[in-house]
């Protein structure tokens, strides 16, 4: 058993009691956060799912598609409810936000999403733009929302090259300065930089998706986050 897969069925049998899974958590994005169905690469969500429950939230993962399966933990099974598909732009959550939304008004939210975008060749200033609006249509369903907006790791090398890289840190600059300008005391907005601490050797399972390990890493940004914002887990 790998150091990972201990770690996340040490997550359940060391964790305090939970409270009441009524926080809703809803997952937007890509295939990074989808995740793939033979788990060649991995989603993050997985991991966080655990990581939570051991800190203690007992978050409602929402959304209306399902998957990938995942083994359960101490009789536990995954929360696998999320938003999120394949080759997603930020034009793609833009035009389904109203049906990813339709499973309920979310609490949290993690946004992570501009990859393909990049890849594509789109203007970074109107990735960013269109960031800004999925904020406003979400807090147009809870004007109490918190959004996490991720400063994505890049792809391998070879993916980065031709100005990409160049263009990958413009954007996450640019995802900064958007959770600046739109976080507010009463609905915040939380960039999450996943920079720090990243090795695209051992962290990635092809171009740009996740082994366990980068799901894993990318995890625990996002439950550290999560915590300290709920507070009382």
């Amino acid at each position: 058993m790998t150091s990972i897969k201990i770690w996340l069925v040490a997550a359940f049998f060391c964790a305090a009691t939970a409270v009441s899974a009524n926080t809703k958590l809803l997952s937007l994005g890509d295939s990074r956060v989808a995740g793939e169905e033979n788990r060649y690469h991995h989603t993050w969500r997985y991991p966080l799912w655990a990581g939570l429950n051991a800190a203690g939230c007992a978050v409602d993962f929402i959304g209306p598609l399902e998957g990938p399966d995942y083994p359960n933990i101490n009789g536990i099974e995954f929360d696998d409810d999320h938003a999120s598909f394949g080759g997603f732009t930020t034009i793609d959550v833009l035009e389904t936000l109203e049906i990813a939304l339709e499973s309920g008004a979310p609490d949290l939210v993690i946004l992570s999403i501009g990859g393909n975008d990049l890849l594509e060749g789109e203007p970074v200033d109107d990735i960013l733009f269109r960031l800004a609006q999925i904020i406003d249509l979400i807090r147009d369903e809870n004007s109490d929302v918190t959004i996490f907006l991720e400063q994505i790791p890049p792809g391998i090398p070879s993916v980065m090259r031709g100005g990409q890289q160049a263009r990958f840190e413009a954007f996450n600059t640019g995802v900064a300065d958007v959770a600046s300008v739109k976080d507010t005391s009463r609905s915040r907005v939380i960039a999450i930089d996943m920079q720090p601490g990243w090795d695209g050797n051992t962290m990635l399972s092809d171009d740009v998706h996740y082994t366990l390990k980068g799901a894993s890493f990318v995890a625990a940004n996002y439950e550290k986050a999560i915590v300290n914002e709920l507070g009382n887990c």
